[in-house]
């Protein structure tokens, strides 16, 4: 049995998609409802530890979907291994920039609250 094969990326793709459509839901809903928020609360709030953790995880959502949705592209398009490995190797490293960006404002915003 491959490891990265069959089921298992399509069922972490779908886990991925429902709490990425379950949290923007939410975040749309506190949008909609967030009156008079200035820039300082909307800080302090996704500086908040539950909020804080349910961002990451959302984050963390999108680049395992990304990153299972861009693979399974390249391994159904891309039959040279030496350009499946570049292309895949490339995506990779810009879905980790992408995420270590993340990271990093994530913490400044959570830094700038202690």
């Amino acid at each position: 049995m491959r490891l990265f094969g069959g089921l298992r990326p399509w069922v972490w793709q779908r886990l991925s998609a429902i709490y990425m459509l379950l949290f923007l839901a939410v975040f749309a809903t506190v949008l909609a409802n967030a009156d008079g928020m200035d820039f300082a609360r909307w800080r302090d709030w996704i500086a908040s530890p539950p909020v804080s953790i349910a961002v990451t995880l959302f984050f963390a959502a999108v680049f395992l979907h990304a990153w299972i949705g861009l693979r399974d592209i390249v391994l159904d398009y891309i039959h040279s291994a030496p350009l499946r490995a570049l292309v895949l190797g490339l995506g990779l490293f810009a879905l980790l920039a992408m995420a270590f960006r993340i990271a990093i404002v994530l913490f400044s915003l959570h830094a700038s609250t202690i």
